[in-house]
């Protein structure tokens, strides 16, 4: 399968979730919202960016606006893209949560693939995080985000992904 089948595949795949209730999570909050460019080729340009290997979403944008214009003429920006994109986080979640529920029971016990990330949930930045009182007891007043190189008070995310080849 070339790298067209793949986005084409991965396209019509969040479309039919979107239809099945993913649309719920990511609602537009404003009266004025371009409808040119869909939620589902937002997630469909950021899942197959790291399915390619790409680790930022700079990367994953610069790639996508040279190499697949064709399939996504009406891009926008990068400001908007990633504005969008940062706004359907829960979407994201809700979608790898129904791909696993597509995944038969049985495959778990001979997993081929497992994909392991973590982030922080910041409630207080920078001075503020020793002063924060909110879920004093779950969160981590010493928090460090060594890829974002942020200090923070708050907690840490863990999501856990099995891949079945």
């Amino acid at each position: 399968m070339d790298w067209q089948d793949g986005i084409i595949t991965l396209f019509v795949q969040i479309c039919d979730s979107y239809k099945n209730g993913l649309w719920a999570y990511c609602q537009r909050f404003t009266n004025y919202a371009n409808l040119t460019f869909k939620n589902e080729e937002v997630m469909t340009i950021y899942m197959y960016g790291i399915m390619e290997g790409l680790t930022t979403k700079k990367q994953i944008y610069s790639h996508a606006k040279n190499y697949w214009y064709q399939l996504f003429p009406k891009l926008p920006s990068y400001e908007a893209f990633v504005y969008r994109l940062n706004k359907m986080g829960t979407a994201f979640t809700a979608l790898s949560e129904s791909y696993q529920n597509m995944i038969p029971e049985d495959k778990f016990n001979d997993n081929k693939f497992r994909l392991i990330d973590s982030m922080p949930i910041v409630m207080a930045q920078q001075g503020r995080r020793f002063k924060a009182k909110v879920a004093s007891e779950i969160a981590d007043k010493g928090g460090y985000c060594a890829t974002k190189k942020l200090h923070y008070y708050g907690v840490k995310l863990h999501i856990d992904i099995f891949l079945v080849n």
